[in-house]
């Protein structure tokens, strides 16, 4: 079981009762105190520290430079805890207290367990397929199975069936999102199937072989988004892959209204026509109240930083930033809230510690024209 040491913050305990937390069995420890989270530290060695920057006693980057300077604590991972926009002192506090990570509240939902995640090693998938719901029919032999598509990538998909395949291992699938949406026909051949927990029925993984141009584009355009009911009536949008010349957002405006949370992490690529296409399909949602980007890839924010429309009236939430270390020439992303670039020390980023050899990471770009996006968003 995963320990994890926490100071009395009410938006990380939210956060903590999330579903991908849950799954894990985390054992949950609070400290009311600075001194009282070093005792427990000193005593439980936990993996991860959560601390409030601003403590009782003795406040969080004290707590932090202690733990990072004594040599059985080595393993013990600390992240510090703050809120609003990060003043250049902040940042310098942080740099030298050898932190491994900053969380800025309020965040979006889930944020907490991306950071920790990539700082303790949690099941993390960082290009993750789309979780879709798409009428599927399999042709078997002499058989047509209905079933469910829930993992969907260019190459392959995991399928839920009503019936049990059998014998047969070269299939027909036919994907849609809907009856009125044009279907994708794909020969497939199936690579593992597992009864389903229910007892009836089984899951399947699919390989998609001798795949045609125009079917490539149509599984594209079906893994390219789902949509998902997210807190307090706000819908979350996931997208990945590339955006180019050929992707098409159209269907996806047609499901959208109110306010909109837009999960970037897993756009790798947008070329000059898929900045375009992406540009007009904000400019089209006239039906919601609010959009925001979240975990915005490296990819998209070196176009946000570039183009103006980008983030049409949204803004950046939270990031990917780029970071390398010299000492063991090791690159690496992390993830921050825009609360935690700090606009008076000239657009500058939190300083970390590598997590393989403890060297200082250092920003890999430059600050002025990787954070120009913020201007957009002021």
């Amino acid at each position: 079981m995963i320990t994890v040491l926490t100071s009395n913050n009410s938006a990380v305990f939210r956060q903590l009762g999330s579903r991908a937390f849950q799954r894990l069995g985390v054992q949950h420890r609070v400290a009311t105190s600075g001194r009282e989270a070093l005792d427990l530290v000193q005593r439980e060695r936990p993996a991860l520290a959560i601390l409030d920057a601003q403590l009782p006693d003795l406040d969080g980057y004290e707590v932090c430079r202690r733990i990072k300077s004594d040599p059985e604590l080595a393993a013990v991972r600390v992240m510090l805890v703050l809120g609003s926009m990060l003043t250049r002192e902040q940042l310098d506090q942080l740099g030298a207290s050898g932190c491994d990570d900053v969380f800025c509240v309020p965040a979006p939902s889930d944020e907490l367990y991306q950071h920790a995640a990539r700082l303790i090693g949690l099941p993390y998938r960082g290009s993750r397929r789309i979780h879709v719901q798409l009428r599927i029919e399999l042709e078997a032999g002499p058989r047509v199975i209905e079933g469910r598509l829930h993992n969907l990538s260019r190459d392959g998909a995991k399928i839920s069936l009503k019936q049990r395949v059998g014998t047969a291992t070269d299939v027909r699938l036919r994907m849609s999102r809907s009856e009125a949406e044009r279907a994708a026909a794909v020969k497939g051949r199936i690579v593992w199937e597992q009864e389903s927990e229910e007892g009836e029925g089984s899951t399947i993984g699919v390989q998609f072989v001798d795949l045609l141009p125009e079917t490539r584009r149509l599984i594209a355009d079906l893994a390219l988004w789902e949509v998902n009911p997210g807190d307090d009536d706000t819908l979350v949008v996931t997208l990945q892959g590339d955006f180019t010349e050929v992707t098409d957002f159209s269907q996806l405006s047609l499901n959208l209204a109110g306010r909109v949370e837009f999960d970037l992490s897993s756009v790798r690529y947008m070329n000059s026509s898929g900045v375009r296409n992406w540009i007009a399909f904000l400019r089209g949602l006239t039906h919601c109240s609010e959009y925001v980007f979240v975990r915005a890839s490296i990819g998209f924010i070196a176009q946000a930083a570039m183009v103006p429309g980008v983030l049409g009236k949204g803004r950046v939430e939270s990031f990917f930033t780029p970071y390398h270390c010299d000492r063991c020439d090791r690159s690496e992303e992390r993830l921050l809230q825009t609360s935690a670039i700090s606009q008076e020390a000239q657009l500058m980023p939190p300083r970390f510690r590598c997590g393989v050899c403890g060297g200082e990471l250092t920003f890999d770009d430059i600050p002025e024209r990787y954070f120009a996006f913020l201007a957009r968003t002021a």
